[in-house]
């Protein structure tokens, strides 16, 4: 096709030798489509361009940085190809239709072979494009979760610092209170690095607990349990209202006891700051724990009950 030159340069050179070539007087000199050929070859030119570029662009995505600091010229310059391809695509069969009549369409001719080669590539990068521009946003979500995980891992590095610092701050703090019983005066510097120390290791201690695999199993059947209990879907999310649900089905015999004893023990409270007889507080006092212990038996007995009459409706 010989050395690239610009349109204007073709044209001229075109000009030049059909002035100085002898032809037939019967040859048609059409300078239109010569004119469309050139820019075809053009187009061609600029869709192999496009196509280094989207080449360049696949080969950069590999390096984070490069991406990262490149990724929005990248979408404005994906969008733009997008937009030039689109209407080249459009515009070319249009232009080529007016200057060489339908035959041009239909690949018949030089014209019509190199616009139906024009047309092709044009396709073909546009496909390119669309290719590219989903490797980048895949590539900038891979990013983002590679950035994200290093903030996990730094959040957690964090979370372990504070495991030391804050209990030696809360010993800190402690000690810098003015009460009478952590007076400078009698407390030593010993006792701050004991009291400290052991709360470090008391929450570090909590923290192994947590993570341990022993915690974690209990606590898988434990959500499992109250999802039973409260008749959720496997998986549902566990909230606060099924917790308190749960608990209170679980418990619920224990509260009418614990409603027994309660007003027992308050009784008995008031009863013995009293300046009373020790015999009247004795008697009162063994009354008060028999009546206890007749509603709490009532209560276990009448649960029994119930538990016998289920296993008999169930065995039947």
């Amino acid at each position: 096709m010989g050395p690239e030159m610009s349109t204007a340069c073709a044209l001229n050179e075109l000009i030049q030798s059909h002035g100085t070539r002898v032809v037939d007087s019967s040859a048609k000199f059409a300078p239109l489509e010569h004119l469309l050929m050139i820019i075809l070859q053009d187009t061609l030119t600029i869709v192999r361009s496009i196509n280094l570029a989207l080449t360049d662009m696949d080969s950069s995505m590999l390096d984070d940085e490069l991406l990262q600091s490149n990724i929005d010229s990248w979408r404005r310059v994906l969008n733009r190809f997008e937009t030039e391809l689109r209407h080249m695509e459009t515009s070319l069969p249009e232009f080529a239709r007016y200057v060489v009549g339908p035959e041009a369409a239909g690949g018949n001719g030089t014209c019509g072979e190199l616009l139906d080669q024009c047309t092709l590539q044009i396709a073909k990068v546009q496909e390119r494009r669309r290719i590219t521009y989903g490797s980048l946003m895949t590539a900038m979500s891979l990013v983002e979760s590679k950035r994200g995980i290093a903030e996990a891992e730094s959040v957690t590095k964090l979370t372990e610092l504070a495991f030391f610092f804050i209990p030696l701050t809360f010993a800190a703090s402690l000690f810098s209170m003015q009460v009478k019983e952590l007076d400078a005066s009698t407390t030593s510097v010993g006792v701050f690095f004991g009291v400290a120390l052991s709360i470090t290791v008391c929450s570090y201690a909590l923290r192994l607990v947590i993570r341990s695999s022993a915690f974690l199993r209990f606590m898988r059947l434990w959500t499992n349990e109250i999802r039973t209990g409260t008749e959720s879907p496997p998986g549902a999310p566990i909230a606060t209202s099924m917790v308190l649900k749960w608990t209170w089905n679980r418990f619920k015999p224990y509260v009418y006891p614990v409603y027994a004893v309660i007003p027992t023990t308050a009784v008995l409270a008031a009863l013995w700051t009293r300046s009373l007889q020790q015999g009247i507080k004795v008697g009162v006092t063994i009354a008060l724990a028999m009546l206890t212990f007749a509603v709490v038996l009532f209560f276990a007995l009448r649960r029994l009950n119930i538990r016998a009459q289920l296993a008999r409706k169930n065995g039947r």
